[in-house]
């Protein structure tokens, strides 16, 4: 894997973002076009260009057509579920589909950004991890999303980011975790917190300008992105909830085990002082994303009055 470097210098040029529709691909074209990067989106439906990943020539065809500088991969098959049940596609998507890219970004010498996981880790509670530390690939989803890593490793000026974002998307019927969980902390429907998932999540806006950012300092190699400390997840929506004074009296807490079915990491919390080295500056900690979502859902609550 490349070291990290960080030549300053960088012109703007086309950017292709892929799964531009999605949380982050929306994200990242907000902050992209601030910047006043010449933006195409890729997704199946919704986008400048629509087509599925899975399509190996129709991907080519595309970009060939945009002959991008940068490619983002915000692309994935990211529920548990699905993943166990249609192995292959996890690995179409999550891994295969990513070495397409790679490979022609070797040939065009184009910059690949692939945004990877942070479900990797297990069995240490609210320890962080660094971009070295030993993985453990429990389910389809790690293994597939780790292959696509390795394939995105390939390339000497990568840039792999592992991540855990929230935020709000928008998509009616098909809610974000954050958008779930406010929806069912607003009403009082019973909602069940684990007390022992453990994550360093960022709001997908902070992780963008972040990887723009990495990206104008021509960062390279392996990478964590995300907040810089640890919350379970029931602290974390327990402190959401205070934020936005909204009654917990309907929550109950568990462990994330006892939902059975579908073997999970729980311990995914990450060290990102190699990243705030690179950038200059600290990443948020878990309140001021907090502070955040809670800024914005009371933004997109007045919106619609």
């Amino acid at each position: 894997m490349s070291a990290i470097n960080t030549n300053l210098g960088l012109n703007l040029g086309p950017l292709v973002v892929i799964g531009a529709t999605g949380l982050l691909g929306q994200a990242l074209r907000s902050e992209a076009e601030k910047r006043g990067y010449r933006i195409n989106g890729l997704a199946r439906t919704g986008a400048d260009m629509n087509l599925d990943i899975q399509d190996t020539q129709a991907l080519l065809d595309a970009l060939d057509q945009l002959q991008p500088k940068y490619i983002i991969n915000a692309a994935a098959l990211i529920n548990l579920e699905e993943c166990e049940r249609e192995p292959a596609l996890a690995h179409a998507v999550n891994a295969l589909a990513v070495k397409n890219m790679a490979d022609y970004c070797q040939k065009q010498g184009v910059k690949l950004i692939q945004v990877s996981t942070d479900h990797y880790f297990t069995g240490d509670g609210s320890a962080i991890h660094d971009e070295v530390a030993k993985t453990s690939l429990l389910n389809n989803y790690a293994k597939s999303k780790y292959e696509g890593e390795l394939f995105a490793q390939t390339l000497e000026n990568s840039l792999i980011l592992r991540t855990n974002i929230v935020g709000f998307r928008g998509w009616s019927g098909r809610p974000t975790f954050i958008e779930w969980a406010i929806d069912a902390l607003s009403k009082g429907s019973p909602i069940t917190l684990f007390n022992d998932f453990y994550t360093s999540s960022i709001h997908v806006k902070a992780f963008s300008a972040a990887l723009f950012d990495l990206l104008e300092k021509n960062a390279s190699g392996l990478l964590n992105l995300g907040a810089r400390d640890v919350a379970s997840k029931a602290d974390f929506l327990l402190k959401l909830a205070h934020e936005l004074e909204f009654p917990v009296n309907h929550c109950s807490l568990c462990s994330v085990h006892s939902m059975g079915g579908v073997a999970r990491a729980d311990s995914l919390g990450l060290d990102v002082s190699k990243a705030e080295a690179i950038l200059g500056y600290a990443l948020p900690k878990t309140d001021e994303v907090i502070a955040e979502l809670a800024r914005e859902y009371r933004e997109r609550l007045n919106a619609i009055r």
